[in-house]
């Protein structure tokens, strides 16, 4: 048994309890004024019971401790008795949605907190549901904080969801990070079929996990360096409303926009949303900063109090964190947004080292150049035992921009693990990378066995520029798991353990850069985050543009780990950069600039919304997408009769098995056909290669409200990360992303001094390209073959 299903008999008494529902309030106007604290979230009772986290105890199978007093609730079932709602809630899970899945798995990331916050009483709340199908006795739920365990209970909540809180012990919150950590141990009540552990899950809610405080102004920041302590919704979003009177002014923009940037970095969060107004500051609430940027007299005129001599400084008497930027001119502001953006510039020639994912993933994503290792106790995964039939455990390394390896090599896992002797031969460790396997290794022996740096090869096509995450799993099943006696899902011994002295390797591999790719756009913000300054143009100037390029903006400093800079430029003016973004709606969009992203310009006049959707307004019932219809249909199909059919059959089984397609026996690539998104799409991110002297990131949405609401939905990390290709079309009404592939890359060698790279270099682009690489080697085979016969009849005898 694991060692959080053995945490159960330490486990804190707690009590079934249904979620409370929250009503939706009406946004608040813009108020500077002096205001009350917010007010707390009814409950509804009866609510879990706090329980003080240094003393864990058996949840006994009605839920009630034993030792604590119950009263009769009105329908005549016990209630235990509760203190007070405390005053600041502060949810902790930065998803919209997390679900730990099969027999064993976990999350880990940090939430950051002021000293306030840390000095104050605090109550973790922990709202979840599992799966029908799990079995209480043999099931438990764990939370560290701190690497404390401060919560253990049996998983209980398959009818209905079930609320638990458990009183934090002083001195466990510090201020600054502080590391969470949920592990599920699940077991079947029935099945003991490899096949029935991917019926295990138990989902936690985010609006119903929550540390809340007994200080109630907890929730405020007073200093740049408490940014993070914004933290998120109960949605796992964090909303940044900037309220500019001098929206129009490009001075102000410029200033925004680095404004932005510089945010993102410092709150640290996965999915932010930027939202600019002139005058509304929109609501106030946990996972909301509002921002005011202006002269002294803007800001004098929208506080109604007269600004002080500071370039920045929070409000104390607001019903949120406010952050005030401010000046006597713009140049003096841009002065103060630059103040803040100065500790997040990296030093000059300095190589990423991390990716800052402490706000959703810990420990921190190592970024590998090539030629490092690294252990999984390095990368986060301890040493497990493990009884079950299915162990899956994931870490995350991040490849750089310039990766250029799609065609060859290997990284390599040196795996230090072992089987019990009950595992049957067919087991195997399976590896997947960013959710597609990459390699199997069978267990053949039967005897049981332990692996002392067995090496598992894993491809490195699989690999992408940015974050990738690996999965290791290991389907181990016994002989009792076909007999599955009663109670033979929670019983036996271990059958598996993985050691953290495991190395994860990666070669060194070629390094250059391809445009356009927007996979690496997505992964790493490059090519924005270059040496020159990138030309930015920009549709209408308004809230909705301002607020979707803001988004945007921010989104790629974060993938890139730093703030870029930028140049504002009209978009009749001739641009001289090597490398621009357009963010507008498709009525503004230039032709010149369509034309070298590759955007049809029929777009400009055909393209339409989908679905009428406005910020702050609900979308219509989603009609069904006949195009996606089309295609689902088609290629169900296309195994049927004919040739045509048959030849895609054998092109996807070359792909499958071989990694081969048909695309590899073109002489260079072919020629581009310009995007023109379906009826169906409401957002494009499309870009441009450099041939055309300027390479254009273009953002683009059928109007102007659209093209904030989509950005929006877009940036989300379950959308963003599945961008690729010279274009990515989102579909509203079904969430999907359609990918255009890349149909040719230019192509810019990073280190052309360097005999070792060129060679890595050549190596995949000839592996990319079959026919060229026959050719040549067909060639060389010739002139070997001429000057063989050259030499011999030169030097030979002659008779």
């Amino acid at each position: 048994m694991t060692g959080c299903a053995r945490g159960v008999a330490t486990a804190a008494a707690l009590l079934l309890a249904a979620l409370p529902g929250q009503a939706q309030e009406e946004p608040a106007p813009f108020d500077m004024g002096v205001e009350a604290p917010p007010r707390p979230v009814e409950a509804a009772p009866p609510a879990a019971p706090v329980i003080d986290a240094g003393e864990l105890r058996l949840v006994p199978l009605s839920g009630i401790p034993p030792d604590e007093p119950a009263t009769a609730s009105p329908d005549g079932a016990l209630a235990v008795a509760t203190p007070s709602t405390l005053a600041f809630q502060r949810p902790i899970i930065p998803f919209d949605r997390l679900t730990l899945a099969g027999e064993w798995d976990f999350r880990a990331w940090s939430v950051y907190l002021t000293n306030d916050q840390a000095a104050a009483p605090a109550v973790l709340h922990l709202g979840y549901v599992n799966a029908l199908l799990v079995a209480p006795e043999a099931s438990a739920l764990r939370v560290l904080i701190n690497d404390r365990p401060v919560l253990v209970t049996q998983l209980t909540a398959a009818e209905r969801p079930s609320t638990l809180s458990v009183q934090l012990p002083e001195g466990l919150l510090r201020a600054g990070a502080n590391r969470i950590r949920i592990e599920a141990s699940q077991r079947h009540r029935t099945d003991c079929t490899i096949e029935s552990t991917y019926d295990l899950w138990t989902e936690i809610d985010p609006a119903g996990t929550y540390i809340s405080f007994g200080d109630p102004t907890a929730g405020m920041i007073d200093r740049v360096g408490d940014l993070a302590a914004i933290g998120v919704d109960a949605a796992g979003v964090t909303t940044v409303n900037i309220v500019m009177p001098s929206l129009a002014q490009p001075a102000a923009a410029a200033a925004l926009f680095r404004l932005a940037q510089g945010l993102a970095l410092r709150i640290g969060a996965p999915t932010q949303l930027f939202r600019v107004s002139m005058s509304d500051a929109g609501e106030a609430g946990p996972g909301i900063l509002t921002v005011v940027l202006g002269t002294r007299d803007e800001i004098a005129a929208i506080t109604g109090r007269p600004a002080d001599g500071t370039a920045i400084s929070f409000l104390a008497d607001t019903a949120g964190p406010t952050m005030v930027v401010t000046g006597s001119s713009w140049s003096e502001i841009e002065a103060a947004v630059e103040s803040i953006l100065a500790p997040l510039e990296p030093g000059p020639n300095q190589e990423r080292r991390f990716y800052a994912t402490a706000a959703w993933q810990v420990p921190e994503v190592p970024v590998v150049h090539g030629g490092e290792a690294f252990t999984l106790a390095e990368l986060g995964i301890t040493t497990v035992e493990f009884s079950g039939r299915r162990y899956t455990t994931s870490f995350a390394v991040a490849m750089p921009a310039d990766l250029y390896a799609q065609a060859y090599g290997y990284a390599t896992i040196y795996l230090d693990a072992a089987y019990a002797p009950g595992v049957l031969p067919g087991s195997h460790v399976d590896v997947y990378v960013n959710g597609e396997i990459a390699a199997t290794t069978p267990i053949v022996d039967g005897g049981g066995g332990i692996f002392r740096r067995l090496a598992i090869e894993v491809p490195l096509r699989h690999f992408t520029p940015g974050v990738n995450r690996l999965t290791i799993e290991a389907i181990v099943p016994t002989h009792s798991d076909s007999v599955c006696a009663p109670g033979a899902t929670a019983a036996g011994g271990n059958r598996f353990v993985l050691f953290d002295t495991t190395e994860f390797s990666m070669p060194s591999f070629g390094r250059a850069l391809q445009y356009p790719d927007l996979a690496v756009l997505a992964g790493t913000g490059y090519p924005l985050v270059g040496d020159a300054p990138v030309s930015l143009v920009l549709g209408r100037a308004g809230g909705f543009t301002f607020s979707a390029a803001a988004t945007l903006l921010a989104k790629l400093a974060m993938q890139a780990g730093r703030p870029f800079e930028f140049v504002l430029a009209a978009s009749n003016a001739a641009v001289s950069a090597p490398f621009g973004v357009f963010v507008g709606d498709i009525t503004q969009l230039p032709p010149r600039i369509a034309d070298q992203a590759g955007i049809d310009p029929v777009a400009i006049e055909a393209w339409q919304d989908p679905l009428g959707m406005t910020p702050g307004g609900s979308a219509p019932a989603a009609a069904p997408d006949t195009e996606a219809t089309f295609e689902r249909w088609r290629d169900a199909l296309s195994g049927g009769g004919g040739w045509r059919g048959q030849v895609s059959s054998l092109e996807e089984w070359l792909r499958r098995t071989f990694d081969f397609s048909f695309a590899s026996l073109r002489f260079g690539a072919a020629s581009p056909v310009n995007t023109n998104p379906p009826a169906s799409a409401g957002l494009m991110l499309a870009q441009g290669g450099l041939g055309s002297g300027t390479s254009w990131t273009v953002l683009t949405a059928p109007s102007r409200q659209s093209l904030q609401s989509y950005t929006e939905l877009f940036v989300r990390a379950e959308t963003w990360d599945r961008i690729a290709g010279r274009a990515a079309l989102y579909r509203p009404a079904t969430g999907a992303v359609e990918i255009v592939p890349l149909e040719g890359a230019d192509l810019a060698i990073v280190d052309a001094s360097s005999p070792r790279n060129l060679r890595l270099v050549a190596t995949n682009w000839l592996s990319k390209n079959l026919i060229i690489y026959g050719s040549l080697l067909l060639g060389l085979c010739v002139i070997l073959a001429f000057s063989t016969t050259w030499l011999l009849k030169s030097l030979g005898r002659h008779e």
